[in-house]
C-alpha cells in the first residue's frame, strides 16, 4: 500500500500529496505541466501511472483529471504535489468526500488537537491523516462492478411527507434492499420518513431539495449519485425528476399521474404504475421501447389484526376512506352520499385543504354525527382489516393504492369509475363501481355490499386473487429486477 495522502501550505495555497507506492523511489523533480511526473515526464492520471507514484483506480483519474484540465498544476515526486486555491481544495473535499480541516493552516504538520489555527475537523480514521480520508492508488473501486456485485440501484425521491407514491417508495426501497439489491434512497429532508427506512434497515441521504433559489441540492446529488455509481437511476415525480442529473447510469422517471413531461427530457425512459398512464406518454411522442408498466404492490395485510377507530359504536359496521382532504379525492361526495346510507358510519382517514369544507358539509347533510375525520392514520392496515367495506370515491385517481391494499386485506372495496380504479377493478367481479360524481349511485353500491355479506364476501375473494398474482411484493420485484438489469441508455 502506499501512503496516505499529506499536507502543508504555502501563504493561501494549499497542496496535497499523492501517496506513492511502499518502497518507490522519488525522482525530487517539479513539473510544471499538470499531472505529469517531473522525474520520467509520465502522466500519473493515465492507465500505466507513473514509476514514482504507480497507476490510480480508473474512477479517480477520471476525478481528477476533471480538476486538473485547463488548470496550472505543480507536481513533484515525494508523491504528486498538486497546487490549487483554498476554493478549489474545498470544492474537491466537498465533492469527493475527502475529510479535513478548512481553517487557516500555519504549519506543516497534522492539525494537533490543541486545533491552535482553529481548525475544527475531527481525527482522522486509521490508516489516513486529518485532512484526507485515506484513499490509495491501489485501493478497490467504491462500486465493484464483478461478476458477484448486487445490482445497484438510486432511488430519488422529493415529494410530500404523505401520499401513496411516497409511501411506496418507501416499501420498494426496503423490499429491494433486502432481496438483495444495493440500494441508495435519496430524499427530501423529512425526519419520519428517514425514520421509517431506518427503521427497514436502509440508511437514506437526505437532500433540500428546495426551489429555484436551491444552489446546493443538485451537485450533491450528482456528488452522492456518483459515488454510488448505480446502473439505474430513479427519480420519482416532478421535483426529482428536475433536480437529477444525468451522468454514468441510466436515468428513469418514474410517474405516479398525468405529469407534465417536461420535466422529464433528461430522463433515458419513463415508468408508469398504470396501462392507460403507459399509452398516454407513448400518445405523447415517447418511443414504445422507453416506456415501461412496473405496478404497485402493497403491504400484505391478511395477517394484520383489526383496529376499531375511537367514536365507533361497538360492532357496528363502518365504510372506511383513506386519503388527503383534497377535491380531487371526492370526499365532498361520499359526505353527500351517506345522507342514502341512514345508519351507517363512515371514517374518512386523512388531512388536507378541504377539512373545514367538508366539517360544514357534513352538518349541512345532517351527517355530522356519523362521519368522523380522525387525521392521518399511523396504523391504517388494522383500520382496512375492520372495516366492513372501502372505499375510492376520488374524481381524479391515476391508480388508486388503497384499492390494492382493500384486496391485500380481503375487504370488498367500492369505487367511483375514474382512471386508476377502472383499470383494477372488475365491476361485480372484484368490486364494485359508479360514476364519477353521483352520490345516489356511489351510495347504492355501497348499500348493496353492506346488505349483501355473500357478496362482500366473493368480492373480497377474487380481490385477494388478483393480489396475489399481481400486486403482491413478489411479482412486483421481479418486474422490477428484470428491469434494471435489462435496462440500457437509448
Amino acid at each position: 500500500m502506499g501512503r496516505p495522502f499529506r499536507h502543508h501550505a504555502s501563504g493561501s495555497t494549499r497542496h496535497f500529496l499523492w501517496s506513492r507506492p511502499a518502497g518507490a523511489r522519488p525522482c525530487g523533480t517539479r513539473s510544471e505541466r499538470p499531472s505529469q511526473c517531473g522525474g520520467c515526464r509520465r502522466s500519473f492520471l493515465s492507465a500505466s501511472g507513473c514509476r514514482h507514484v504507480g497507476p490510480l483506480p480508473p474512477v479517480y483519474r477520471q476525478r481528477f483529471r476533471a480538476h486538473a484540465s485547463g488548470r496550472r498544476g505543480r507536481y513533484s515526486h515525494t508523491g504528486a504535489i498538486w497546487s490549487l486555491s483554498c476554493v478549489r481544495i474545498r470544492t474537491l473535499r466537498q465533492t469527493y468526500g475527502m475529510g479535513g480541516c478548512s481553517g487557516p493552516r500555519r504549519r506543516r504538520a497534522d492539525c494537533g488537537p490543541e486545533r491552535s489555527h482553529g481548525c475544527t475537523s475531527r481525527k482522522a480514521p486509521a490508516g489516513g491523516n486529518r485532512f484526507m480520508s485515506p484513499i490509495m492508488p491501489h485501493s478497490p473501486l467504491p462500486a465493484s462492478s464483478g461478476p458477484s456485485a448486487p445490482l445497484r440501484v438510486a432511488h430519488v425521491m422529493a415529494g410530500a411527507a404523505t401520499g401513496g407514491a411516497e409511501l411506496f417508495f418507501e416499501r420498494l426501497c426496503i423490499a429491494q434492499a433486502a432481496s438483495g439489491l444495493s440500494v441508495l434512497p435519496v430524499i427530501r429532508q423529512e425526519k419520519a420518513r428517514a425514520q421509517r427506512m431506518q427503521a427497514g434497515g436502509i440508511a437514506p441521504t437526505e437532500l433540500t431539495f428546495g426551489g429555484m433559489a436551491d444552489l446546493t441540492t443538485r451537485w450533491r446529488l450528482k456528488r452522492a449519485l456518483t459515488a454510488f455509481a448505480p446502473r439505474v437511476t430513479v427519480a420519482w415525480m416532478n421535483r426529482a425528476a428536475r433536480f437529477t442529473p444525468k451522468g454514468n447510469w441510466v436515468l428513469a422517471g418514474r410517474l405516479g399521474g398525468f405529469y407534465d413531461l417536461s420535466y422529464y427530457r433528461r430522463c433515458d425512459h419513463l415508468i408508469g404504475n398504470t396501462h392507460g398512464l403507459v399509452r398516454w406518454m407513448k400518445e405523447q411522442g415517447w418511443p414504445e421501447n422507453r416506456v415501461h408498466y412496473l405496478p404497485n404492490f402493497a403491504t400484505d395485510l391478511a395477517d394484520t389484526a383489526p383496529a376499531r377507530p375511537d367514536g365507533v359504536p361497538p360492532n357496528a359496521p363502518f365504510i372506511l376512506a383513506l386519503g388527503r382532504l383534497h377535491k380531487n379525492k371526492a370526499f365532498d361526495v361520499l359526505i353527500r352520499a351517506m345522507r342514502y346510507l341512514p345508519g351507517q358510519w363512515l371514517v374518512i382517514c386523512g388531512e388536507g385543504p378541504e377539512r373545514e369544507a367538508l366539517e360544514a358539509l357534513a352538518r349541512q347533510e345532517g351527517v355530522a354525527d356519523r362521519v368522523l375525520m380522525p387525521g392521518w392514520a399511523t396504523q391504517p392496515g388494522g383500520l382496512i382489516r375492520a372495516c366492513s367495506v372501502l372505499v375510492c370515491p376520488s374524481r381524479h385517481e391515476p391508480l388508486g393504492n388503497v384499492v390494492i391494499e382493500g384486496f391485500s386485506a380481503l375487504k370488498p372495496v367500492v369505487a367511483a369509475a375514474s382512471q386508476g380504479p377502472t383499470e383494477l377493478i372488475r365491476s361485480g367481479e372484484n368490486g364494485l363501481l359508479a360514476p364519477v360524481e353521483d352520490a345516489q349511485a356511489l351510495a347504492h353500491q355501497l348499500g348493496t355490499v353492506l346488505e349483501d355479506p355473500a357478496l362482500a364476501h366473493r368480492l373480497a375473494l377474487a380481490g385477494r386473487a388478483d393480489y396475489d398474482q399481481i400486486f403482491a411484493t413478489g411479482p412486483v420485484l421481479t418486474a422490477w429486477q428484470q428491469f434494471l438489469s435489462s435496462v440500457e441508455a437509448p
